[in-house]
């Protein structure tokens, strides 16, 4: 292992340790009631996770997580292609998109809940309207940022829309791609546990709330932490195992 890397990792490791640092002396200056020590949390997840409490509730918000995640994603390539490749679709439905990420995601869940009732398809919708608008925005940036001479060139050599969309277009966007993945995984599960908070009887949201109500951080903070560690996982692979195989095919960056 390399120093570069070591010290990196060391960054990492004295990153967390400050935050617990923090944590701990803030924890001090209040009660267990409003902010529990590190331990007394750690102590409470512990329980949770060996008694099996966490699993079910875990379960059911992953289950959310992906559904969202996928139908935001697979939204937010669609339309925002569609932006970026037609002005026309740009003139209409641009201004759509600009409203749709100035709604507030609490007013855009009370609409969905109100009209949909409280359902689990109300609750997939809402987390996908309250995500999908700004992974368009992101998109269309990239599409409307390729290079216009290879689109030129594919067209001179007689390529089909379908051709150029998949050996052209796509492979230009795919960091936008990914930074919108990155960013719209995170998004997702803040939504989910928010919609589930609002409207839903399970879920990790549920039981926060739950808690919260019964005046015990420490399960709060449990439930929380787990699904914390939960989604850095998903993330890190993401970040570590998909992008890089997306692109092998680019030179690596001499340090």
């Amino acid at each position: 292992m390399g120093r570069e890397k070591l010290l990196k990792i060391g960054k990492v490791i004295l990153s967390f340790v400050l935050l617990l640092g923090l944590w701990s002396l803030l924890s001090l200056q209040l009660t267990d009631s409003v902010l529990p020590s590190p331990l007394l949390t750690l102590q409470t997840m512990y329980k949770d996770v060996m008694s099996g409490a966490v699993f079910p509730a875990l379960g059911v918000t992953l289950l959310r997580v992906l559904k969202g995640f996928a139908l935001t994603m697979l939204f937010g390539i669609a339309i925002g292609c569609l932006l970026g490749l037609s002005n026309t679709a740009k003139d209409i439905f641009g201004n759509w998109v600009v409203i749709g990420t100035s709604i507030p995601p609490l007013v855009m869940i009370i609409v969905v809940f109100l009209g949909m009732g409280l359902s689990e398809d109300a609750a997939l919708v809402a987390t996908v309207l309250t995500t999908v608008f700004t992974i368009i925005q992101n998109i269309e940036q990239g599409v409307r940022n390729i290079d216009p001479k290879l689109d030129e060139m594919a067209k001179v050599m007689n390529a089909g829309k379908a051709y150029r969309l998949r050996r052209v277009i796509l492979p230009q966007i795919y960091p936008y791609v990914m930074a919108s993945a990155r960013f719209g995984i995170s998004l997702t599960w803040k939504m989910v546990i928010f919609v589930e908070q609002m409207g839903r009887s399970n879920g990790v949201g549920y039981s926060i709330n739950h808690w919260y109500q019964m005046y015990n951080m420490s399960h709060v903070l449990s439930y929380a932490l787990v699904f914390i560690i939960v989604m850095l996982c998903i993330e890190f692979v993401i970040n570590h195992v998909i992008e890089p195989l997306l692109f092998r095919w680019q030179p690596k960056k001499k340090s």
